[in-house]
Order: structure tokens, then C-alpha cells, then sequence
């Protein structure tokens, strides 16, 4: 048991629950700017190396977001539900997630440099 600072005491499953609508109301917070992050990320790799090898036009970010959300549909890239994970590699997996895009991003830079 932990004593909160009012001096109520708090039982861990009452923290744990805590914690947990935390991260889920985090997870939904975050899930829209990480879908217009991947967007951005889809227009620009698309801007980079799809426009001028294939001379399709370019893509606007919500048609980017609707063809990543297409593919990773089709290729089963679902939320994992049902397994049970902390609380830590929870946030560990939505803070990847921004750190892929960004990575993902700066090597499309990178390599675009040199086309």
C-alpha cells in the first residue's frame, strides 16, 4: 500500500488501474498525431523517391495517411490485443513508434541527397 499525500492510502491495484487509464488516455491522445506524423513522413519519402522515378504525382498528407493505414492493414500490422504487457513496454512501444517515424524520415533526407 502507498499513502497519498491527503494521507489516503492507496492499494497497488488502485494504483495499477491509475497507471493504466493514464497510458490509455495517453495512447488515445497521441494516436491521431502520430497518424498525421506517419502521413507526413509516407508524402515526403513519396515526394522523394516515388515522384521522380515513376512521375506519379505527389501525394497530399491525408491521401498519405489513407494509404498507410491501407498497408498496414493489409499486412497485418494490427494493435496486439489481448497480450498482456507493462506498463513500461507500453510507453516504450508508443514512444518507438514517433522515433521510427523520425528516424524513417531523416534517412529518406539522407538518401535523397544523393539521388
Amino acid at each position: 500500500m502507498t499513502r497519498h499525500e491527503s494521507g489516503a492510502v492507496i492499494t497497488e491495484q488502485e494504483a495499477e488501474a491509475v497507471v493504466g487509464v493514464f497510458l490509455s488516455l495517453l495512447q488515445l491522445a497521441l494516436f491521431p498525431v502520430q497518424m498525421v506524423l506517419h502521413g507526413v513522413v509516407v508524402t515526403w519519402l513519396w515526394q522523394w523517391f516515388i515522384v521522380p522515378m515513376f512521375n506519379w504525382p505527389a501525394l497530399s498528407i491525408p491521401s498519405a495517411i489513407g494509404l498507410s493505414l491501407t498497408t498496414h492493414y493489409l499486412t497485418g500490422r494490427q494493435p496486439r490485443v489481448g497480450r498482456k504487457t507493462s506498463y513500461e513496454e507500453q510507453l516504450q512501444e508508443l514512444l518507438s513508434g514517433f522515433m521510427f517515424a523520425i528516424l524513417v524520415l531523416v534517412s529518406g533526407w539522407i538518401v535523397s541527397a544523393f539521388l
